[in-house]
């Protein structure tokens, strides 16, 4: 009997609890749209601006300018928009803002911050966004902020900024519109303008990912290029210890500029991960790009560290094979004039990669150039002094094929042959020059210049405040060697060029046969030349070289003349007599030829020139005049004895003569012959001399009289007793002066 009127008292009472939980909860709600519509309608904003502006100059030290309008927003919750605010620079600053905004939005969820202690923002909305920052050449930068003077700093550790309860961050959302960034460095005269700042993110919470889309455009990055940058990617905020990851980046850059090949370039690039952003060392993982300009492909990949926000990194490159002509005609310049039209359209290059805080290198380079191939490393070492060093090998290099084609005269020979006339500038870099700052290594295996063909060439060069040098330089060269040392100085108003250089043991004949057409000496030869010249110009240079040289020729011969044919047939020219036949085959043997050389004035003296040639003992002197590429030489031929010829001839009369011989003439075509005049008194003394023995008692050709002659001249060095007969000594001193 109880239980009905304790379920009816129970009904009841939940019910009546209910209706005033409902009561309870709508009085509440009512008191809330009341005192928001209170709130709306009888509290302003605005009555706080200098309450506002005064607290960030105290905690900045910088002046805000809050110059629109503040507005509260309670529905669907709390949040405040603003129009256009600005803070300022610090002092020692320009007056103009540090940043400002055109106009922003925020939204913020009062119960999860009044219930859990959590600020949970909704998306924040800045428009207008315009940040300016500076570095003075002092080293002071206006995005560094302090209290206002006067005011204490804020040493609240992060430790104690959480103690405040707040614990943790939720934004549901940014968005970044028409924003612009620039930076000034008043030290290097950077000047960067980054504008069409767009960014949208998802929301942001303390450790979760979130997606997000940027793109801008900027100019200064790199001199005359203008930029183009579009990223999208997933990042992750730590606010505990303020880093940033970044993972699956994909973007692209598009660059445009007049310096650029064909005007524009595009960079396609992705990165795995980006970790710790922020810290002391962040790691760098799975970097790659792609690299379109013109027609030249580059594919990039790499990995490392950024550490105190330098780079560490290194990776593999690849560049995919072009043509440097094409590259050229796409930038707009002319294609290089070469001698042989087919070089310089095909290279390749791949190898590894490195880049550190101050230096960058390329390694294990294997690159092509059209049928070269190329090996080695080249790295600037010093990104504030451009300092280079490279090491490079070539398996074999045509370099005649790579040189401008040599200009023709009108009499169809090379142009300023034989002639002073004309003269060709050095048109030296010289700007360029004084500013390299170089240490390197170049390797040859096979190398053909100038028509000349060398083998295991090595140069070793270092330039450095305009003084260029290559030491050592060796290689070797028709079964010889070559060592050199030249030097080119720039410092001055005139290039300066000094050479030492050597030749060893190289057969001169395949030298000159194809260095310079030259085919008529042949033989092993050792030379030297130690010179220096000063002047703007080929024809400078020639006019002003100073130094010496020596030269030494071994088991020689000069193909194309026969000088005992050229002696023949200037002594049946005297005599009358029918020229010998020629030969069909002429050659001179020459078994030691050597001699040594002053530079003056432009031209080579040799004052010491000897040669042994069969039966002949060579003697003499003359120069070269290098601006008309001409020789002058006389040189008197002694006959030691004559040889018996082929048609049964023997020279008898020439022997003892001393035969006077003349060359001259253009460098590769000299002429050489017999002075007949000189020829004819040489015979004309050779008989008198005949003549005066007779009458002296004795001949010079007769055996008899000769030995006669010597033992009276051997018993006179002996002390035997002499004629008294004054006849008689002045016989014996003619004869004896006719013999020497």
């Amino acid at each position: 009997m109880l239980a009905a009127p304790l379920a009816q008292w129970s009904n009841s009472r939940m019910n009546k609890l209910l209706r005033w939980v409902l009561g309870l909860a709508g009085a509440f709600i009512l008191l809330l749209i009341v005192a928001a519509l209170a709130v709306t309608m009888l509290v302003d904003p605005n009555d706080y601006r200098e309450e506002i502006a005064t607290a960030v100059e105290q905690q900045t030290g910088r002046e805000l300018s809050i110059e629109g309008n503040l507005k509260l927003k309670l529905f669907p919750c709390c949040g405040i928009s603003l129009g256009a605010i600005a803070l300022g620079n610090p002092a020692g600053f320009a007056a103009t803002p540090f940043v400002r905004v055109a106009a922003a939005a925020v939204n913020v969820q009062i119960w999860p911050l009044l219930s859990r202690q959590e600020l949970r923002i909704g998306e924040i909305q800045l428009d207008g966004l315009d940040l300016q920052l500076i570095s003075k050449a002092d080293g002071s930068v206006n995005w560094e902020f302090a209290p206002a003077e006067g005011e204490p700093a804020d040493s609240a550790t992060q430790d104690e900024v959480a103690g405040t309860g707040l614990a943790g961050i939720d934004i549901a959302g940014v968005a970044v519109t028409n924003g612009r960034v620039s930076y000034a460095d008043e030290s290097t005269g950077d000047d960067i303008l980054i504008t069409d700042i767009n960014l949208t993110a998802g929301a942001i919470r303390g450790g979760e990912p979130f997606e997000f889309d940027a793109a801008l455009n900027a100019d200064g990055l790199a001199e005359g290029i203008a930029s183009r940058v579009e990223l999208a990617g997933v990042a992750t905020l730590d606010t505990l210890n303020t880093q940033l990851d970044l993972t699956d980046i994909n973007g692209q850059i598009d660059l445009s500029g007049a310096d650029l090949p064909g005007g524009n370039a595009t960079v396609e690039l992705s990165l795995v991960a980006a970790r710790a952003l922020g810290a002391d060392r962040s790691a760098i993982e799975g970097l790659a790009a792609g690299i379109s300009v013109a027609d030249v492909k580059l594919d990039v990949a790499g990995s490392g560290a950024l550490v105190d926000g330098a780079p560490e990194l290194n990776g593999t490159l690849r560049v995919a094979s072009f043509s440097p002509q094409a590259l050229l005609k796409r930038m707009g310049e002319e294609p290089v004039v070469t001698s042989d039209p087919a070089v310089l359209q095909d290279f390749d290059l791949q190898g590894g990669w490195s880049l550190g805080a101050n230096s960058a290198a390329l390694d294990n380079i294997v690159a092509s150039l059209d049928d070269s191939q190329i090996k080695g490393r080249v790295a600037v070492t010093d990104f504030a002094t451009s300092r280079l060093q490279f090491d490079l090998q070539i398996d074999a290099l045509d370099a005649d094929r790579y040189l401008a084609p040599a200009e023709e005269d009108s009499s169809g020979g090379a142009a300023g042959s034989g002639s002073d006339e004309s003269d060709t500038s050095l048109d030296l870099p010289v700007d360029d020059l004084r500013a390299l700052d170089l240490t390197g290594r170049l390797s040859v295996g096979k190398l053909k210049i100038a028509d000349a063909r060398l083998q295991d060439v090595v140069v070793n060069v270092t330039a450095k405040n305009g003084l260029l040098r290559l030491n050592p330089l060796t290689a070797n060269l028709y079964s010889g060697g070559y060592s050199g040392d030249i030097r080119l100085d720039v410092r001055g108003t005139k290039p300066n060029l000094a050479v030492d250089e050597k030749l060893s043991g190289v057969q001169i004949g395949e030298l000159l046969s194809e260095a310079s057409d030259m085919e008529n000496l042949v033989g092993r030869v050792n030379a030297r030349i130690t010179a220096a010249a000063t002047g703007n110009t080929v024809n400078e240079l020639l006019e002003n070289l100073a130094g010496d040289a020596g030269f030494d020729l071994q088991e020689g011969a000069y193909q194309g003349m026969d000088l005992w044919y050229e002696i023949r047939k200037a002594r049946a020219l005297l005599k009358k007599e029918a020229a010998p036949p020629a030969p069909q085959n002429p050659v001179t043997e020459i078994s030691q030829f050597s001699g040594t050389a002053r530079f003056a004035d432009g031209l080579i003296r040799n004052e010491d020139f000897t040669a042994q040639i069969p039966f002949l003992r060579v003697s003499g002197k003359g120069g070269v005049n290098l601006l008309k590429s001409t020789l002058d030489y006389g040189l008197q031929a002694r006959v030691v004895s004559t040889p018996t010829f082929e048609d049964g001839e023997k020279l008898d009369d020439l022997d003892d003569v001393v035969l006077p011989i003349t060359i001259q003439g253009d460098m590769n075509a000299p002429k050489v012959g017999v002075d007949l005049g000189g020829l004819a008194v040489s015979l004309g003394e050779r008989k008198l001399r005949e003549r005066l023995l007779k009458k002296l008692g004795g001949q010079d050709d007769d055996p008899a009289a000769e030995q006669s002659n010597q033992e009276a001249g051997q018993t006179d060095q002996q002390g035997a007793p002499q004629s008294d007969d004054p006849k008689e000594q002045l016989k014996k001193g003619l004869f004896d002066l006719l013999n020497k």
